[in-house]
């Protein structure tokens, strides 16, 4: 039993590390602007491009079915830190483009990794504890990550540092830039060091075990992930409520600040401090998961969230108060962080023999739910301007995938 608590402790910090490269961004994209010398948009765009790498999951997020699952998550973790130590030394615009596609890539090919090292090593009557455990990383990366890259954008001397060296070495075209993005490269240094050490904690005290046989000799293609997918309904099923949870989501969540703003008058500045109740209820959720889905059953844990949160989406418009749409926020993101979390140990077990190429499948359904939900929600507001509209679709796309997996899913 310790050495399997030792082993979700080193995984949850591989992954703070690996979910600190995509989250320590976004309240910072002025500022990251600003010392590149571009736009705000332009940011946003390669934030954007970034994000879109979950699509690639199905693709690359199976390899540890092929290749040792410790060495794929220690060989993306090293990755991901030489390329960051590489923009810490070459600041520029295409160069924290390249990077970030990067990190985005190695997220969606760790993450199904460690779902299916867990999924090999945790008995399933434990599984809703260890992830849920493991998910904490997402919460407690932007913990560390914003502090962090708040100071060093604001203060840092590397820059100044590595232009002193360029200039000696007859670089003096690039001493400006490397002046300006200075704190960024402070921060690229961090996520460097962060990602070395999470590589080396799993290199020293995580298990290894020999890849899947059946794929080890014959490697991995997408059509013969399909086939793996398509032979089993709850598999697909399992796709299918990943899709239509994010894609709910996002319908929703893309609009709500407007509905805010306009409803209740809230400034920018209140509308920012939305995340403090966010995340308040993601790490709630993932707790709830931790102490009592195993309990409970992750089947009935994961309808439960999803109940909770379909029926949110459709009350949400209906807000009389600021203090009740609030209260609504904290419900509703507490309800799709249980819904999210207990069906990550869940989908574990469908496929126990084929656990990257499920946990892989899954995530890309997320990346494609988010992205239809993103478009879903604006065509709404761009033909409507109805948040209720808006909430209504929300709470259909929410109650299929409450059916699909009531349905289609009967592991407890």
């Amino acid at each position: 039993m310790r050495g399997i608590i030792l082993t979700i402790l080193m995984l949850t910090i591989g992954r703070v590390a690996v979910n600190m490269t995509r989250r320590f961004p976004y309240p910072f994209v002025p500022s990251i602007a600003r010392q590149l010398s571009v736009s705000v948009p332009v940011v946003q765009s390669i934030i954007a491009l970034q994000a879109s790498a979950g699509l690639a999951s199905p693709v690359f997020g199976p390899l540890s079915e092929r290749y040792r699952r410790k060495y794929v998550m220690i060989s993306v973790l090293w990755v991901m830190s030489a390329a960051a130590f590489f923009a810490a030394l070459v600041p520029g615009l295409w160069v924290f483009a390249v990077v970030m596609l990067i990190f985005g890539l190695g997220k969606v090919i760790y993450d199904p990794a460690m779902y299916a090292y867990m999924g090999d090593s945790v008995p399933y009557r434990r599984r809703g504890m260890a992830l849920g455990f493991g998910e904490l990383s997402w919460a407690g990366s932007l913990l560390i990550a914003a502090p962090v890259a708040g100071l060093l954008l604001s203060r840092s001397d590397v820059g100044n540092i590595t232009a002193i060296m360029l200039n000696h070495a007859g670089g003096a075209a690039y001493i400006d830039l490397l002046t300006h993005a200075a704190g960024l490269q402070a921060v690229f240094l961090f996520l460097g060091v962060s990602c070395l050490i999470g590589g080396l904690l799993i290199l020293a005290f995580v298990r290894g075990y020999p890849p899947n046989p059946a794929f080890a000799s014959a490697g991995l293609s997408p059509r013969m992930v399909w086939r793996v997918m398509r032979s089993n309904p709850a598999a697909l099923a399992g796709v299918l409520y990943a899709l239509f949870v994010s894609s709910s989501n996002e319908v929703l969540f893309i609009n709500y600040g407007l509905f805010m703003e306009e409803r209740f008058g809230l400034t920018l500045a209140l509308l920012g401090s939305l995340t403090v109740i966010i995340s308040a209820a993601e790490v709630l959720g993932e707790f709830f998961v931790i102490g009592v889905a195993d309990r409970i059953g992750l089947r009935r844990t994961t309808l439960a969230g999803i109940a909770v949160a379909t029926l949110t989406y459709l009350v949400i418009p209906f807000s009389p108060t600021l203090t009740v749409a609030l209260g609504l926020l904290f419900v509703l993101f507490l309800g799709v962080e249980i819904a999210i979390v207990s069906s990550i140990p869940l989908f574990t077990e469908i496929l126990p023999d084929n656990r990257a190429i499920m946990m892989s499948s899954v995530a890309g359904a997320a990346g494609v739910g988010r992205v239809l939900g993103a478009m879903v929600g604006g065509i709404i507001i761009a033909l409507t301007g109805s948040f209720t509209v808006a909430g209504i679709t929300a709470t259909i796309i929410s109650a299929m995938a409450f059916l699909v997996l009531w349905r289609y899913v009967d592991i407890d």
